[in-house]
């Protein structure tokens, strides 16, 4: 495939599968606005669509695996001209790319603490809340530096899917007259400041009981303590009970 190809299908993965998947993950996340038992009813439905495991390995994995490791070859290969001209899209295209690089690391963190044990049975999906609360709420040296790097993670994210957003549409021109792609400029900014504060509502909210944003959600945003320690797994039978065992 030519370089060309290439690059195209790599705008185009960061955009619909990549990109979607991000949207609809930020959906799902915010149920837990509403409390435990509408974010594990929100998990359990993501996790209860047909060919689940399938879906997410064909569209969000593999295009993930190629968006992220074409970029990296396309970061290795690019040559900031910035000190020779430190014109606006120069800088972006260097934030673009360092963006990117961060985002990968997040992702790889991320699925290292939260997707990676679901997936070989340590964490079930109802018992992701408080594992999620215990981690981003736990500090060394009394810093929140869990809570603080999903922060920088996501706004990390936000940035590098708003900014490629514009970047794949002037790409595909789509945004073929100055006009049009200072107005996309403008709707990218807004759609990645929108999108770091919803990702940033979700953190605070698991690590504090906090809001970032005075909107959305219920009035209580702070878990009971029977919540977050209860443990959804039927407690043995007392012996000698009568009590059939599970089977």
């Amino acid at each position: 495939m030519s370089p060309f190809a290439l690059r195209k299908l790599h705008s185009a993965s960061g955009v619909l599968p990549v990109g979607v998947f991000l949207l609809l993950h930020l959906w799902t996340q915010s149920a837990v606005h509403d409390g435990r038992a509408a974010y594990d009813g929100a998990m359990d439905r993501a996790l209860s669509i047909p060919l689940q495991p399938l879906l997410e390995l064909v569209f969000v994995l593999i295009p993930l695996a190629f968006h992220a490791s074409y970029g990296v070859v396309i970061a290795l290969r690019s040559r900031p001209t910035v000190t020779a001209y430190p014109t606006a899209r120069n800088w972006m295209h260097v934030a673009q790319r360092s963006s990117g690089v961060v985002t990968l690391i997040f992702i790889l963190w991320h699925m290292a603490q939260t997707w990676l044990p679901r997936v070989v049975g340590e964490v079930r999906a109802v018992q992701m809340h408080p594992h999620l609360v215990e981690a981003l709420s736990s500090t060394t040296a009394g810093l929140p530096l869990t809570a603080l790097g999903m922060l920088v993670g996501v706004g990390a994210a936000s940035f590098h899917f708003a900014n490629g957003l514009w970047s794949a549409a002037v790409s595909w021109g789509l945004l073929l007259t100055r006009r049009a792609q200072s107005v996309a400029g403008g709707v990218a900014v807004v759609l990645g400041v929108v999108l770091f504060l919803a990702w940033a509502d979700v953190t605070v909210h698991l690590a504090t009981g906090g809001r970032v944003l005075p909107f959305g959600g219920s009035a209580r945003v702070v878990a009971t303590p029977e919540e977050v320690c209860r443990d959804p797994v039927p407690a043995a039978a007392p012996s000698g009970s009568g009590a059939a065992a599970p089977r």
